[in-house]
């Protein structure tokens, strides 16, 4: 499924959000490079990167290696994204970031 589904999928499946004063980049960032290798950590990152150049394929595995927390960061940031909270520099360093992270 292309990204636009699979937020939207995102969305419908959390009801809570983090609140917004809560960077979810940073977050994000901690949890991946935590255990960069498990399921959950490689999906969040696929998907938070595809969500960043708004295009990708997701895998309906890749939804469900996330845990409720990580759905609501991932439509969290997603929300904080489309809603042009970050300028465009800073999400490319923080995808320099994450990729490094891996």
């Amino acid at each position: 499924m292309n990204i636009v589904r699979f937020l939207a999928e995102v969305n419908r499946r959390t009801r809570n959000a983090i609140p917004p004063e809560t960077d979810p980049m940073d977050t994000i960032l901690k949890r991946v490079g935590l255990n960069p290798n498990t399921l959950e950590s490689r999906a969040l990152r696929k998907a938070t990167l595809a969500a960043i150049a708004a295009r990708g394929e997701m895998s309906e595995s890749d939804l469900w290696a996330l845990s409720q927390d990580a759905l609501v960061l991932l439509g969290t940031f997603a929300d904080c994204l489309y809603r042009g909270r970050y300028r465009r520099d800073d999400l490319e360093t923080f995808a320099t970031k994450l990729v490094r992270a891996a």
